[in-house]
């Protein structure tokens, strides 16, 4: 995918995806006339407080579909309005087509093609829409907005509060995956030998750093290495029938003492995770693992996770390790 600035006639036309996605809206020439700009505004308000209450995206001006396929609209949007260019006068009323004042965002005219379809004295433009750090962003009707199934939909309020949240706690989010490790080294991965390790990801996805950071994992007893379980210090306890480990991790970086071939682990400190940073670590699971896998239903068995993170609501979840992808050996 193109960065938006990139976006060109051609691009736009024959590279953009059939449909509209939580990522991307566009709208016909009919968007910028002088002789509806009220209805105009409103329309781009209500567009703009979606996108920027959704992550950002990308909002395309002059186009629409005709045949499963993008073409231009009416010959495009005039380039225009009054005495100022169409791209001026987007930039300066789109800030204050919400409340909050809108500030991450960009207009871009696009390049025409050699055989274009855009009229004389026309063009279109890509409006690009940025992750707000000030949103939730209102629009003209007093509503706010965000994307849902590919359309622009009124949000509730536990929405609106976890958008508010956004900018007061940290907001992680938990990935796991399988990953072949070859590496015989006891002090890495806490047993010897090749083994499979499940890798816990953890990414901030958020503007607010994250200081504190606290992860419990439950796993089946029989499915993590013996040697680790002692290592991680993990608990004992009973879900759904079958013995389950808890086991606690926190973003503690500690130093490491070597005593000959041997390393130990000397005083730690916290390590904060910062926005758009990760952090990650590993667990061994058993040697036969794989002929477990073979095993697994659909559904069964489960691991369940909790993350804390300073302040913030604690967040829960559980998956079927069958769901679990592989992920290319990353110590090769």
């Amino acid at each position: 995918m193109k960065e938006p600035s990139d976006w060109d006639e051609e691009y736009i036309l024959t590279s953009l995806p059939a449909g509209e996605f939580d990522w991307f809206e566009a709208k016909g020439s009919q968007v910028v006339k002088p002789e509806s700009k009220d209805k105009n505004r409103d329309l781009l308000s209500k567009a703009i407080s979606a996108m920027a209450n959704s992550g950002g995206g990308n909002l395309v001006l002059g186009i629409k579909q005709s045949g499963g396929k993008w073409v231009v609209d009416d010959g495009g949007i005039p380039d225009h309005v009054g005495r100022s260019t169409t791209r001026e006068w987007l930039e300066d009323i789109i800030p204050n087509l919400v409340e909050l004042p809108l500030l991450e965002f960009n207009v871009f005219a696009a390049n025409r093609s050699i055989n274009s379809t855009i009229a004389a004295g026309k063009d279109i433009f890509v409006i690009q829409v940025g992750d707000s750090s000030l949103a939730p962003h209102q629009a003209s009707d007093n509503v706010y907005y965000g994307r849902v199934g590919g359309k622009s939909k009124p949000l509730g309020h536990r929405m609106i509060l976890d958008i508010l949240n956004r900018r007061k706690y940290p907001n992680l989010e938990m990935t796991f995956s399988y990953t072949h490790s070859e590496i015989d080294n006891p002090n890495i991965h806490k047993r010897s030998g090749p083994c499979v390790l499940l890798t816990i990801q953890i990414e901030n996805k958020g503007p607010v750093f994250a200081q504190f950071v606290n992860c419990i994992l439950h796993i089946p007893q029989y499915l993590v290495d013996p040697a680790a379980v002692r290592i991680f210090d993990a608990v004992h306890t009973k879900k759904r029938s079958l013995d389950y480990i808890r086991l606690v991790r926190e973003n503690v970086i500690k130093e490491t003492i070597s005593h000959g071939q041997i390393l130990s682990s000397g005083p730690g400190r916290y390590a904060p995770i910062l926005p758009g940073r990760k952090s990650s670590f590993d667990i061994p699971l058993i040697s036969n693992y794989e002929e477990h896998r073979f095993y697994f239903k659909e559904n069964l068995p489960f691991l369940m996770w909790e993350l804390y993170a300073d302040n913030a609501p604690m967040k829960s979840g559980e998956l079927p390790f069958s769901s679990i992808p592989f992920e290319s050996n990353l110590f090769e």
